[in-house]
């Protein structure tokens, strides 16, 4: 997979109204098609945990049909996919600083639940070649790169037990800033 050109789709399963009638309007087949006509070879589909999973984390099945329906349409139009979870339960960049509302690398409990949806999107896709996942959007924090790593950690572990070879790709906090890709931990994974 070489990731040179690349189209981001947000608005569409993140971002936006959470509802069937905004997805099957939102972007189509035609649009895939003229994203490949255009010469791009990659989207990056931006998703948030609701399009997967409902508040007590069970599988939304219509979500992953929607997932995979997108991933079906770039194969067919030699597009590779970057799987973005945008938002996760528990984590909002939208509301950065907020231990309220943003308490990820702090809970357990929050922690369990994102592996735990990694696992299954790594389940539904793993017979994907067109795919990659992108683990967290923007990780915003000004701190917690130890405990970021953490996560990376576990995540990626528990998608490897799955798929040894899908490609995963994460930033660093704050923003993803450049300046802070020193403090990733290199997984080996």
């Amino acid at each position: 997979m070489k990731l040179k050109k690349g189209l981001n789709l947000g608005g569409y399963l993140s971002q936006c109204t959470h509802n069937m009638q905004h997805y099957s309007t939102f972007i189509g087949k035609a649009d895939i098609e003229q994203i490949a006509a255009w010469g791009f070879d990659h989207i990056r589909l931006p998703i948030d945990y609701e399009v997967l999973e409902d508040q007590e984390g069970n599988p939304k099945e219509e979500g992953y049909r929607l997932v995979h329906c997108i991933c079906d349409c770039c194969r067919t139009n030699k597009l590779d996919v970057i799987l973005d979870l945008h938002k996760a339960y528990g984590y909002d960049f939208n509301d950065a600083g907020n231990r309220e509302k943003n308490d990820l690398f702090h809970n357990s409990y929050l922690q369990e639940r994102f592996v735990d949806l990694w696992h299954r999107i790594a389940t539904e896709f793993k017979n994907y070649d067109n795919v990659a996942f992108e683990l967290l959007n923007e990780v915003v924090e000004k701190e917690n790169a130890l405990l970021w790593n953490d996560l990376i950690d576990k995540t990626v572990t528990a998608i490897r037990k799955i798929d040894l070879f899908v490609p995963i790709i994460y930033g660093g906090i704050q923003w993803n800033s450049a300046s802070t890709l020193k403090l990733l931990k290199k997984t080996g994974r």
